[in-house]
């Protein structure tokens, strides 16, 4: 079985999850396998981004979620992982990024950070995503909160063929609508972050 999960891309399915690196102290088994040394050029303040939330959300968000030049992508939520996806898919020029969050400060920072139109949660984002893309629809929903009301609102968000990649740790139980989601082709993407898959990156 190992060997099968192995062949996959193995990382964290094999078993050894531990608690991330946003702390004064951590424990770090395998460091020969998952640390890399910084120049003295790299400042620590900058360099603490390279830890998790960065590559978090270029690989589960960005790179799960397939963005590619021209796309539309909807970001949900716009804590530090959020804003974090804003600057990966920027990477790959996307026509516009849309950010949702409960509170204005996170918007202004969101625009501060790249997208291009953000709106709160609770003034319609499924309109005005809509309004953006011709009633399309995103191509790439990125959820970055962890909750199913936001899980249900990135299915909603996305067009036919399109693309969601869950970031959010989720503590409840999410209600998958296959009712609804069959028939639009949708693919859905989860994950942690794999601490071998990028290391050149």
């Amino acid at each position: 079985m190992k060997a099968l999960v192995c062949q996959g891309g193995g990382g964290w399915v094999l078993g050894h999850l531990i608690d991330g690196t946003q702390a004064e102290y951590v424990r770090v088994p395998f460091a020969g396998l998952s640390l890399h040394p910084l120049t003295s050029a790299v400042d620590s303040a900058d360099a603490v981004l390279l830890a998790d939330i960065l590559p978090t959300a270029y690989e589960v968000g960005v790179l799960n979620g397939q963005v590619r030049p021209g796309d539309t992508v909807v970001i949900v939520g716009a804590g530090p992982i959020g804003l974090a996806s804003i600057a990966a898919a920027r990477l790959y020029t996307p026509e516009r990024i849309i950010v949702v969050d409960l509170a204005e400060s996170r918007l202004t920072a969101a625009r501060a950070t790249g997208a291009d139109a953000t709106v709160l949660s609770t003034e319609d984002p499924e309109r005005l995503v809509a309004d953006l893309t011709g009633g399309l629809g995103a191509d790439v929903a990125v959820e970055a909160v962890g909750l199913p009301e936001t899980f249900d609102l990135c299915t909603r968000m996305v067009r036919p063929g399109g693309r969601v990649a869950n970031i959010g740790v989720h503590g409840k139980p999410a209600t998958l609508h296959l009712e609804n989601l069959w028939i639009k082709d949708v693919t859905i993407t989860t994950g942690l972050v794999d601490d071998t898959v990028l290391p050149a990156n």
